[in-house]
């Protein structure tokens, strides 16, 4: 159940602008999601920053404001 949550989620982010922490204790990261993708059943994605950078791969947990 908590997969199917998950997943629901995720996919509601895409095109949205978020705001991320990424894991190397570095400055918060806003731009807008631009692909999912699932690995062992947990939603990573990707994230288009406002410089033009990408961030890879962050799970929904460091996602700390939707806008």
């Amino acid at each position: 159940m908590l997969t199917i949550q998950s997943a629901t989620q995720s996919v509601g982010l895409l095109g949205r602008t978020v705001e991320v922490q990424p894991s190397n204790g570095g400055p918060n990261t806003i731009g807008e999601v631009t692909t999912l993708r699932f690995r062992q059943g947990e939603p990573l994605i990707t994230v288009k920053g406002s410089n033009g950078g990408f961030l890879t791969d962050m799970p929904l947990s460091q996602v700390v404001l939707v806008r």
